[in-house]
């Protein structure tokens, strides 16, 4: 993009384990370095009209959360997240797909919490 000279975007996925998670110290640590490297990417790229953005995702219905959780854990995970369920990998895929728009045309820098409320709760 910048030695062609065109704007374009760049999505990175970070997790919202970047608020910390005791249990993962070093998964939260991973995340939150994809969250600072995202912010400055987006400062190094503007110039060149290249945006920078992440997607943190809460608890998507994949094989990761799956992989040794029982479906009575994954339901409890479920019931701890604001709007009551995991995301599907399409709802995310949905944020990536904004964020690479033009719609998104003047968003750089931007972390976007895609977790069903659950950073709050």
């Amino acid at each position: 993009m910048v030695a062609a000279g065109r704007p374009g975007a760049i999505v990175n996925l970070a997790s919202s384990a970047v608020r910390g998670d005791p249990r993962g110290v070093h998964y939260s640590a991973s995340k939150a370095g994809v969250v600072g490297m995202t912010r400055a990417m987006a400062l190094a790229l503007a110039p060149h009209r290249v945006r920078v953005n992440a997607i943190a995702p809460g608890t998507t219905d994949t094989a990761q959360p799956r992989y040794g959780n029982t479906e009575a854990e994954l339901a409890e995970r479920a019931r701890q997240i604001p709007l009551g369920r995991m995301a599907q990998p399409e709802e995310i895929a949905r944020v990536a797909v904004f964020l690479a728009s033009d719609e998104a045309v003047f968003i750089t820098g931007e972390v976007i919490h895609a977790n069903g409320g659950a950073y709050m709760a």
